[in-house]
């Protein structure tokens, strides 16, 4: 830290980023450590819950300083009684995405022998897909003009319904920088591939359902009456962000790695499905068509060619549109599945929490487990907390239908 750093400021006018070098930055301006007295995981994310708010922009801390927006905090327990501790990584999200802060913490972590972790993220090849699922060159060519339709319609497409969890936000969707973090029933990754496997779908199908059946819960809990609109007709949809294949010399590349390469796409949670095997297939099915279509490739292209050339006020409103009319966003970003060390100490857990617009939810395995979170307004959401009752109750339902041994520690 003493020697000059070098940090990328963007360019406007050319869609790409700089190495600028800034003077040395001093080393406690950007590691902070906070005296923690609890003795529970649920005192803990409640006490840091509060720095999490905290503008890395216009912190009190930072006045008069050139600073990259980005600082740990420290959270040591102090309580005579032990506890767990924790270490807080905070970036703003134009310095990284998930895809650049996974290739950011292979540097950060080790392995519990010390050794480097190596790839978190699959290879190109990996992430590719199978290429058996792709449809031909003609078949693709055909199905670009539909994608691209709806591409260009999302921003004016219809909003979600009104539910106790998802208000329909409209023209009046602001940040209120009140926030809370749900944290969710850590699952056995070995569970959820056991179901996974028992139907013959995907983890993320399964971890959809499950999040679509709790926010069902949670609706009928709050005396939320959708009888006019079961089935498919209730509009809950979520925003996932897909990565496209990156190569390798643009993320060994300091001007190129932190350009996104990835693409929201809209997809149905079926919140309205009473039948949770129906709910499953609905999930797999419409995950299915993205994956089948150039729906993702499409929306690529267009954010490369067309939204540049929009201009930054009319590009803005592009994006609130389309979140405005979502219900929520679903990030599911995997991890290594080893114990890891990070300043020397082993991790136990790790959460992925994004403050955003829309109530969402993230997810990151580790070490066997599935840590997720949701992160929303608890005023919009009153009595939150259940959401994480009810995903639990959820997936062990889907287990009961599934024949599924639900493990004894969940």
């Amino acid at each position: 830290m003493n020697e000059p750093q070098e940090f990328p400021s963007e360019r406007w006018e050319k869609k790409d980023w700089r190495i600028e070098p800034i003077n040395a930055i001093p080393k406690q301006k950007l590691i902070r450590t906070i005296a923690f007295d609890g003795t529970t995981q649920a005192e803990l994310m409640e006490y840091l819950t509060p720095h999490t708010h905290d503008s890395l922009r216009s912190s009190e801390a930072r006045q008069g300083l050139v600073l990259p927006w980005w600082e740990f905090l420290v959270f040591k327990n102090i309580s005579s009684k032990g506890g767990p501790s924790a270490v807080l990584f905070r970036i703003e999200h134009c310095m990284g995405d998930g895809m650049a802060l996974a290739k950011l913490f292979e540097g950060l972590i080790t392995k519990e022998s010390g050794d480097p972790v190596g790839a978190l993220l699959p290879s190109n090849k990996q992430t590719a897909g199978n290429k058996q699922q792709r449809p031909s060159r003609l078949k693709s060519f055909f199905q670009s003009f539909p994608a691209f339709g709806k591409v260009l319609s999302l921003p004016t497409s219809k909003f979600d319904h009104d539910t106790a969890f998802s208000k329909s936000r409209k023209k009046s969707m602001v940040y209120s920088g009140n926030r809370r973090i749900v944290v969710f029933p850590t699952a056995p990754l070995s569970f959820i591939k056991d179901l996974k496997n028992a139907q013959q779908v995907t983890v993320n199908d399964i971890l959809l359902t499950a999040l679509s059946m709790a926010i069902s819960r949670y609706n009928d809990y709050q005396g939320c009456n959708m009888k006019d609109r079961k089935g498919e007709k209730l509009r809950c949809r979520a925003l996932l962000p897909v990565a496209l294949p990156r190569p390798s010399a643009d993320m060994e590349d300091k001007s190129k790695a932190l350009s996104n390469k990835w693409v929201f796409v809209s997809v149905k949670l079926g919140t309205g499905i009473d039948n949770n095997v129906e709910r499953l297939k609905f999930v797999h099915s419409e995950m299915n068509k993205i994956k089948k279509s150039p729906l993702v490739f499409v929306q690529h292209s267009v954010q490369e060619t067309i939204s540049p050339k929009m201009g930054l006020k009319l590009a803005r409103k592009t994006v609130y549109d389309t979140f405005a009319r979502h219900s929520l966003i679903f990030s599911n970003v995997p991890g290594p599945q080893y114990p890891c060390k990070i300043a020397g100490k082993t991790a136990f857990g790790c959460q992925m929490v994004f403050n955003n617009l829309l109530p969402q939810v993230g997810i990151l395995s580790y070490n066997g487990g599935v840590f997720m979170n949701i992160v929303l307004d608890p005023l919009e959401c009153p009595q939150c907390d259940k959401l994480g009752e009810f995903y639990r109750d959820s997936l062990i339902s889907l287990a009961q239908e599934f024949g599924v041994t639900v493990p004894t520690d969940f």
